[in-house]
């Protein structure tokens, strides 16, 4: 049967309508739920003792607004320097409790705060509060520990963490693991028919701030990483200013790193900087 000119047009404009129609509610649910796609958050997990971390002790990190942040601390051995680590969108402290292992066996100190929303603590997250919350952390470590060289290291979001916060503080050196160039082209990327980089409120622009960066910075990245593709790792890379160091594990994925043999490199960078 065949449809008439006039009613073949109106089916046509029927099902564009309809498609636009989709595709507008889809926008509007990714704008309205980012927070919650950028920051899953997590419940409590284990304690340090649960995870064979003896040394390891909990604390808690009193924000400005009022919070209280749960954080693990392991004190650096004397005269040696102390890893503020940034995690993750993703998991609880109990999740990097290898990551205490392999700093404590290489000598260094950790403290490693949980943002809010995460590992049970209260609060929101957005990116002017994670770097609040990242913010006190390193005040407290100033205060628990004087003297003490510290060094940043930040996981995959916690990369962005702690490039931002080194523009407000001054670290020994940074080391990032997954890092992104922003958060913005990453979500386009990802979501490519969307207008995601317009849409996304907490961009992390990390390329913007690297030049400003004040302290060397190792930049870790794996070959294989399917979460942050390694071409945003060079990106970054290539927006930091000297002295800095790229290096690109080869079965790497994505935040994976320190399974495949990263810890040498990063110990090593660490002793080329004195500490």
């Amino acid at each position: 049967m065949k449809l008439h000119p006039g009613r073949g047009r109106r089916i046509l404009w029927t099902a564009l309508l309809i498609a636009g129609v989709l595709y507008a509610g889809v926008v509007a649910f990714m704008y309205a739920y980012q927070g919650k796609l950028l920051y899953p958050g997590s419940a409590a997990g284990e304690r340090p003792g649960a995870v064979g971390l003896t040394d390891v002790v909990e604390v808690q990190i009193r924000t400005d607004d009022g919070l209280s942040l749960l954080a693990w601390w392991l004190p650096p051995p004397q005269g040696r320097a102390a890893v503020l680590y940034f995690h993750g969108n993703a998991g609880t402290l109990a999740d990097r409790a290898d990551k205490f292992r392999q700093f404590a066996a290489g000598g260094y100190g950790l403290l490693m705060p949980a943002y809010r929303g995460y590992s049970g603590n209260a609060g929101t997250p957005a990116q002017d509060r994670l770097v609040e919350d990242a913010a006190t952390a390193a005040r407290w470590l100033a205060k628990e520990a004087p003297g003490v060289p510290v060094v940043y290291f930040g996981e995959s979001l916690g990369g962005s963490v702690a490039l931002h916060l080194s523009l407000r503080s001054s670290p020994k050196a940074i080391v990032t693991e997954g890092a992104f160039d922003s958060a913005a082209q990453l979500a386009q990327a990802r979501y490519p028919v969307l207008p995601a980089a317009l849409l996304i409120r907490d961009k992390w622009d990390s390329v913007k701030v690297a030049p400003q960066v004040p302290a060397p910075v190792l930049v870790l990245h794996g070959r294989h990483d399917r979460v942050v593709p390694l071409a945003h790792g060079e990106r970054l890379f290539a927006a930091l200013r000297e002295p800095k160091r790229l290096v690109v594990v080869e079965a790497g994925g994505h935040v994976d790193l320190f399974d495949h043999g990263a810890a040498k490199s990063v110990m090593a960078w660490l002793e080329s900087k004195g500490l």
